[in-house]
């Protein structure tokens, strides 16, 4: 009898470890499947440039001109540069009818490549007349690469192509005041604009540090995280929960990649970003769920942001529907600088040695202060009449920023002393104004005594 018992229960071990088994060898199998299933995107099953281009061409007819020409005239050019992580990597560009710093960096989404953000391309470089540079993301079009990296390490890549846009795009110009007759570079001014996968690597983005030339970010149906999106498509594809398979699948992502669905928390990255951003999504977009874009805009609470819900449209179709609102949207989000104000203010400050000299640089003002024996840096926010400052780090140099956008300015002040160098800038800021009112008060009664 005992030796029956025994029996029984090495039976009973050996069925619970094969069921054990049993269920690591699947889960295994399962997370290996749905890995490939979802990340694995091989050279020879990637759709070509033409595929793209005349994709983009039956969407958006509208471009079909304006694509005819920038190839016939080889304007768009390739380069191939090599990222820090050891991989070739390609994108397309092209320069702006005219010359400007004004640049977008146009990032595309999941199995796309370049030129199937041509659209996109349009709207900024003949709509807006910037710059344009589309790279192809790791393992997407003719960039290396063994899987598809859903935009999070992506984010990397992307700084450093905003990077390679700044050197290819960066203006040279003459100073209107410059010792020894030198030439000066100005920086570009950079927006980087993300469709789907695209717009969780901008996102990605928004949340690193990032040069000061990358002003603002647009997403257009961009994702929570690559967890949320990826349990929303095994509920929505095979009728699954997330547990356990995600999590499975995660480490096992992990361990062949070195990243996890878990650690790709693209909301997060929006909640430490700073900069301006604008939100798109479509209201009917099922396969990256619109519910996402709230929690994502409420997320933003540093910096300016907005909103576009765009009507009826699925996934990656609001531009496609609504191009003409989608452009102006984009256009004033991204354009937003008081061109008047920092035109007036350059012709109104005095010149010369020992005072504060300004000249109207695109959408800001440069402006630079030559006495100076204590190097001390300082931020001055101009809100129309309102005058905010506040003591940073000390800093080299004696060259002044003002930019700004919607009548906000930020001036960088390198100079003699903090308190000395506001009390210079508003000694020469009051006439102005002064000036201003004194102008509107002469020209209204002007127009009284004409009417009398």
């Amino acid at each position: 009898m005992k030796m029956k018992q025994k029996t029984m229960r090495k039976i009973g071990i050996a069925s619970a470890l094969g069921l054990v088994v049993l269920v690591v060898l699947g889960l295994y199998g399962a997370s290996n499947y749905m890995l490939n299933y979802s990340l694995n995107y091989p050279k020879e099953e990637r759709m070509t440039a033409e595929h793209w281009k005349n994709r983009m061409k039956n969407e958006c007819p509208w471009m079909i001109g304006w694509m005819d020409s920038v190839y016939q005239h080889h304007c768009v050019k390739d380069t191939f540069v090599t990222m820090p992580s050891g991989y070739k990597a390609h994108a397309i560009y092209l320069y702006a009818p005219k010359t400007t710093e004004k640049t977008a960096v146009v990032v595309h989404g999941y199995q796309v490549r370049s030129e199937g953000m041509l659209h996109i391309a349009y709207l900024y470089n003949h709509d807006m007349g910037y710059n344009v540079l589309l790279p192809d993301l790791y393992g997407h079009g003719e960039s290396e690469g063994d899987h598809i990296q859903m935009g999070w390490k992506d984010r990397w890549d992307v700084i450093r192509w905003s990077e390679i846009a700044n050197e290819i795009f960066k203006v040279k110009r003459e100073e209107q005041r410059v010792k020894n007759e030198e030439r000066r570079v100005m920086n570009t001014r950079q927006v980087i604009h993300g469709i789907s996968m695209g717009a969780a690597t901008t996102m990605a983005v928004s949340g690193e540090k990032t040069p000061d030339y990358v002003k603002c970010f647009v997403e257009d149906c961009g994702y929570t995280s690559v967890w949320d999106e990826f349990s929303a498509q095994l509920k929505d594809q095979f009728g699954l929960p997330a547990f356990p398979l995600m999590n499975t699948t995660s480490a096992l992502c992990q361990y062949r990649y070195g990243w996890s669905f878990a650690e790709a928390q693209q909301i997060e990255q929006v909640r430490k970003s700073t900069k301006p951003m604008l939100f798109i999504h479509g209201d009917k977009d099922a396969f990256v769920p619109y519910a996402m874009l709230h929690p994502l805009y409420e997320a933003k609470t540093k910096g300016r942001k907005a909103i576009f819900i765009a009507k009826g449209s699925v996934h990656a179709m609001a531009y496609r529907d609504h191009h003409e609102e989608y452009t102006r949207i984009v256009k004033d989000f991204v354009s937003k600088r008081n061109r008047l104000f920092s035109d007036m203010l350059s012709h109104h400050i005095s010149r010369g040695p020992g005072c504060l000299q300004i000249e109207a640089a695109g959408d800001g003002i440069n402006v630079e202060h030559f006495a100076g024996k204590e190097e001390v840096r300082a931020y001055l926010a101009l809100q129309g009449m309102q005058v905010d400052v506040a003591e940073a780090d000390t800093a080299t140099g004696n060259k002044l920023l003002l930019e700004g956008s919607l009548a906000v300015y930020l001036i960088e002040v390198v100079g003699e002393g903090f308190y000395q160098q506001v009390a210079t800038l508003l000694s020469h800021f009051a006439p102005f104004l002064f000036g201003c009112i004194s102008h509107f008060l002469n020209q209204e009664s002007q127009k009284r005594d004409g009417s009398m």
